[in-house]
């Protein structure tokens, strides 16, 4: 769902503080950034892609974070590409699934995913 521009702006300004403590600490922050459960099935369930208007939200935080000196990393489409491969049935496997099958949260295997996806971009950026 997203943010009204209210509610976006008090998200950024939390943001803002995180960044200053991390200032603080001379260490970099890293915004992590992914759609959400719904959006990360779309392709999969309708065989279509994402509209872009899904993405104006992720291009606002990223512009907010390229001016505040935040890496932004974004592994929506490493989610996306992740369900597209799975092999599933009719009785689908809800396990395979990133989030968990009653709510949006993820899954313990979809925490596994996120944490593999984020080291090995942190990986690749070290390289």
């Amino acid at each position: 769902k997203n943010l009204s521009k209210d509610n976006f702006s008090k998200f950024l300004n939390e943001v803002k503080k995180i960044k200053a403590i991390s200032n603080i600490d001379n260490t970099q922050m890293i915004f992590v950034h992914y759609i959400n459960r719904s959006m990360t099935y779309y392709q999969r369930a309708t065989g279509k892609s994402l509209p872009n208007k899904v993405y104006h939200e992720r291009k606002a935080i990223k512009q907010f974070c390229e001016k505040n000196n935040i890496y932004f990393l974004d592994i929506s489409e490493d989610l996306i590409n992740y369900v597209l491969k799975l092999k599933m049935d009719d009785r689908e496997n809800y396990n395979d699934l990133p989030f968990l099958k009653r709510d949006a949260h993820l899954s313990p295997l979809g925490n596994v995913i996120v944490a593999d996806l984020i080291i090995n971009k942190l990986k690749q950026i070290k390289e």
